[in-house]
């Protein structure tokens, strides 16, 4: 059965996959290990075999998979793919080295300070998951993935797997879902975890069953056994309605109190009794950690971000960074917390890379800049270790006096590379430096030498000999994050690091260059992922600033859905796409989907963070946006893009002051960006004079828009004579180049010319101008708001959602 199966899953999934073998699984799925030959990755696939899938609807099982493919954290295992065949359905997770926590426990019981970093790292997951509708149903130690976990040695980090399932089971069973799904040998649940609530199928359960399994859980933790271990299923079930479990603190004294006391209101028979969310629970293991640091097995919050000289062993999943993947094992990992929704700011390592310096020929400042991308982008795939955004690194290329210590701590990171590159001719040396922000001394340094052919070749040699250095072996994981690079061409290669370098000038000319070398790229290599989606970013920018949108946004589709096909976990490709769902084809919902697919799959990505707060926004849920925004802020705070999304965050959730506060920030530091933000801000205040003057000195800066939005503010001012001078001037201005018709019909409503406004946004939804997506936010639009006029665009253009006919790549 196990042959036929895996023959009929690998002719389901095609030559994209190569299934490999069957690994222990059961239950609710059938468990197979492939790899994913694009990116020569390993992956699982987790198949609802023939005999299950007969009593389910497939459509039904897919759609809530789906959903629970939306979660992307550090502490739960998400889902990569998803697809159907006529005898089942099947997605495709991670591989996650290590062990599950089922596995561990057969070793005995944990020791407390190990068993509060798993339930810490398991509650985060819960509050995430809980915070975005999901509830997992089937809490317990199989489905909690021990990454990095060694025998007799490091409990590594939990993860949760397979979210969701037990209900999509449930939903899409077809007449009998009990019965069927009994039959097939699958209960929704299982029964030494499963909450009262849950035992008497109530309709009504929602997260704090998760809790209740979260007790049980803890409980077997702590002292070796499920509470009612030892029963016949029956017998089971009716103990969790009926029984309160042996205390703790009976089984085992020494477990602190708070703790005893914890696990013991979790497992309370009432969901009233128990703690009200997961997110609470993470505050009370945090404040146990605090008060039992000695007890607990733990070290001090001071210790945990201070570096061990007792270890160079690290305890992480994978290290493939170019030159410090290997040398970051001089940490030593303890109680690592990768708060993703709190924007980075726990007490994970962070590192920073600074600019490497060019030597030498300044044409190559573009390489300098390519190869600092690269290490940091590697580094940023290591379970555990946040990366500095490059945004905020690059804002140190020209240091001035600053040391590297002070510029670690302007960042926020533990340490700080810094180097340089020195590329001549056929020869690249690269001299890199790590620096302990809290003392200043070097960890490590060294210098690499190779040909330009060979430059990929360097970086896997360079992580590989100084983990050898280091005493550390590289597994499976971690090699193939080394060896994928996304090209063997280092032409192509090096051609696209030309075009990011070109296309940080946001110009049409910049732009048009960045195109013409990702062209450049693609013929060396068609399969080039990251060049196809550089090449979709380049024409998104170009739509509706330096194009009509309906002629540059086709190109970036195309683009970006090559890019996906080739690389589905490209996190940037996901972003781009979702703005062009969005901003193209009207469609938010497809939009959120795309980006929160790319925060799965890189959850501190900070332009999918700040489009997803953006699109929040714009659909009305502020509080969420704003959220959102923050976060980017407190990962990138010295990108003028984070700051300037920031105040028009607040704009648009009618918090002005606030916006104004951030727009003045940021026009002093960025002023081309943020000048005219200001400018927004203080029309929305109607300071109309402080506004005209912002938009003005934008103008002057070269903000393409702020000619527009002064003739904007001219008419809400009641200067009508000089708005609608500036309206005829962008009319004649568009006959040679493209100016945003959305921009010219603002004027004219603001100037009480309705006929003519209206019909400029008529030309802007022939257009099809993402601005259009801004009808529901921007404040000008507000006296207007009942005209049936601008009622019937409204209701065009959320009909229009998702209509334009597809391109092909």
């Amino acid at each position: 059965m196990t042959a036929d199966l895996s023959a009929a899953l690998q002719r389901a999934m095609g030559e994209g996959y190569l299934v490999e073998r069957e690994l222990a699984g059961g239950g609710m799925s059938r468990v197979f290990l492939a790899t994913e030959t694009a990116l020569r990755r390993p992956v699982v696939v987790k198949v609802l075999p023939p005999e299950l899938a007969s009593g389910v609807s497939m459509e039904r099982f897919t759609r809530e998979i789906a959903i629970a493919a939306q979660l992307a954290h550090p502490h739960i295992v998400g889902v990569l793919t998803a697809g159907t065949s006529d005898q089942f359905a099947y997605y495709t997770m991670p591989f996650v080295a290590g062990r599950s926590l089922r596995d561990r426990l057969a070793d005995g019981r944990l020791p407390i300070g190990d068993t509060l970093k798993v339930l810490r790292d398991v509650a985060e997951a819960l509050a995430f998951a809980h915070e975005h509708g999901v509830v997992h149903r089937d809490i317990k130690p199989d489905n909690v993935l021990l990454a990095g976990a060694s025998p007799g040695g490091s409990v590594g980090t939990a993860m949760v797997t397979d979210f969701g399932v037990s209900k999509a089971l449930s939903v899409s069973a077809t007449d009998h879902p009990v019965a069927t799904l009994t039959a097939a040998g699958v209960a929704l649940g299982t029964p030494a975890y499963m909450a009262p609530e849950q035992v008497a199928a109530e309709d009504d359960v929602d997260h704090r069953v998760d809790i209740y399994a979260f007790g049980v859980m803890a409980y077997e933790l702590l002292t070796g056994s499920a509470p009612f271990a030892g029963r016949s299923q029956s017998a089971t079930l009716a103990a969790h309605v009926l029984e309160t479990a042996t205390p703790v603190a009976t089984v085992r004294p020494g477990v602190p109190p708070a703790l005893a006391a914890l696990v013991g209101r979790c497992l309370a028979k009432s969901r009233d009794d128990r703690p009200s969310s997961a997110a609470a629970i993470v505050v009370e293991i945090d404040q146990i950690i605090s008060n039992n640091p000695t007890s607990a097995g733990l070290r001090p919050q001071v210790q945990r971000l201070g570096w061990s000289e007792r270890s160079r062993r690290p305890r992480l999943l994978a290290v493939g960074a170019l030159l410090l993947g290997a040398a970051i094992a001089t940490w030593r990992w303890t109680d690592v917390r990768r708060a993703t929704t709190a924007g980075g700011t726990g007490a994970e390592k962070a590192i920073a890379v600074l600019p490497l310096a060019n030597v030498g020929d300044s044409s190559n400042a573009y390489f300098a800049a390519g190869m600092t991308d690269e290490i940091a982008s590697t580094l940023g795939k290591i379970p555990g270790l946040r990366v500095a955004s490059r945004t905020s690194t690059r804002a140190f290329a020209n240091r001035a006096n600053m040391t590297v210590k002070e510029i670690g701590r302007a960042l926020h990171v533990d340490v700080v590379l810094e180097g340089s590159v020195r590329r001549s001719g056929d020869r690249v040396r690269v001299q890199a430096n790590l620096v302990n922000v809290a003392s200043g001394a070097s960890l490590w340094s060294d210098s690499f030498d190779a040909q330009m052919a060979d430059v990929f070749q360097l970086q896997d040699s360079v992580a590989i000999s100084i983990g050898n250095r280091m005493e550390i072996t590289l597994g499976t994981t971690a090699g193939a994050a080394v060896a994928n690079h996304g090209t063997r061409s280092t032409a192509a290669q090096d051609l696209v690091w030309q075009a990011q370098f070109v296309g940080t000038r946001v110009s049409d000319k910049a732009q048009r260059s960045a195109i013409a070398l990702y062209d450049s790229a693609l013929v060396l290599d068609p399969r080039f992922a990251d060049a196809w989606a550089g090449k979709a970013y380049a024409w998104f920018i170009m739509a509706d600033d330096f194009l009509p949108p309906n002629e540059a946004y086709p190109q970036a589709e195309a683009a970006v859905k090559r890019a996906l096909e080739l690389d589905p976990s490209s996190a940037t490709a996901h972003t781009n796409f979702g703005l062009i769902e969005w901003w193209y084809r009207f469609d938010a919902d497809a939009g959120e989907r795309e980006v929160l697919s790319a925060l799965q799959r890189s959850p501190q990505n900070v332009a999918a963070i700040v489009n997803y707060g953006t699109l929040l926004g714009h659909t009305h849920r502020n509080a969420a946006a704003i959220d959102q925004l923050q976060r980017a802020f407190r990962l990138d705070s010295l990108s003028s893009n984070t700051n300037n999304q920031l105040a028009l965050g607040y704009l648009y959730a009618g918090r002005f002051e606030e916006a104004l506060a951030q727009a003045k920030h940021t026009s002093d530091r960025f002023p081309a960006t943020g000048t005219a933000t200001l400018g927004k801000a203080y029309r929305a205040l109607h300071r109309y004079d402080e506004a005209i003057s912002a938009f003005r000195k934008a103008n002057e800066l070269g903000y393409r828009t702020a000619r527009g939005e002064e003739g904007i503010t001219l008419a809400m001012a009641g200067r009508l004579a000089e708005a609608l001078a500036i309206a005829r001037e962008l009319e004649r201005e568009r006959r040679t180049r493209y100016v945003a018709a959305d921009l010219i019909g603002r004027i004219y409503l603001c100037a009480a010319e309705l006929e003519t406004g209206f019909r400029w946004l008529d030309i802007a939804f022939a257009e099809r101008s993402g601005y259009l997506m801004q009808l529901e936010v921007k404040q000008e639009y507000e006296p207007f708001r009942k005209d049936s006029r601008f009622i019937a665009l409204q209701e065009r253009v959320r009909a229009a959602a998702g209509t334009v006919p597809r391109t092909r790549s």
